[in-house]
């Protein structure tokens, strides 16, 4: 079975397109970019969405920091990397995916 990177460029919340938390393995993964930072930001509703996944949870640094936000301030359970961590989750994973 392929392990796939979601690599989430949006908002989970503001999404109209398959939200890919629906169809995410155990083994998958999901890296927030871009605007998809927002979903890693501690309101309910981020909370109530993300905790129920198994998968692990990441965020890129720079784009956090481009929107005013440090990793401390993001959810406890999201992983903050840096571009080393994105090209380390890139090579890790079978299949890259974006959203």
């Amino acid at each position: 079975m392929n392990t796939i990177l979601h690599i989430v460029n949006s908002s989970l919340a503001s999404r109209s397109a398959p939200n890919p938390l629906e169809l995410m393995a155990e083994t998958d993964a999901i890296l927030f970019i871009e605007d998809g930072v927002y979903s890693t930001l501690p309101t309910a509703a981020n909370q109530s969405l993300l905790a129920k996944t198994t998968a692990g949870l990441y965020v890129l640094i720079p784009d956090l920091q481009a929107r005013g936000f440090e990793p401390q301030g993001t959810l406890d359970f999201v992983n903050a990397v840096d571009y080393d961590g994105f090209v380390d989750l890139t090579a890790k994973f079978d299949v890259c995916m974006s959203w």
